[in-house]
């Protein structure tokens, strides 16, 4: 069951939404988990939908290594900028 949330997006703001195969990645026993999603983000500070997504995607990649993929790994990225609505 889901909860419906509304939010404003600023310029320049992105929103950025991850299956549960990426939080759950594992490594051993493992998971991966939204802190490090966070960490990742804000500690890089990617600019573009793009760089977000190439970012998270090499992270799980490098953090569970070898491990065989369990589930399926989706991440949207959405920049939200003024400049670029057609009129």
């Amino acid at each position: 069951l889901y909860t419906p949330h509304a939010l404003t997006l600023k310029d320049g703001d992105m929103l950025v939404l991850v299956s549960d195969g990426v939080t759950e990645a594992e490594k051993g026993e493992e998971l991966y988990g939204s802190e490090r999603i966070v960490h990742a983000l804000s500690n890089r500070s990617p600019q573009t939908p793009r760089e977000v997504v190439d970012l998270l995607n090499n992270e799980v990649k490098a953090w569970t290594g070898d491990n065989p993929q369990s589930d399926d790994c989706t991440i949207l990225a959405l920049g939200y900028s003024r400049d670029n609505h057609p009129e």
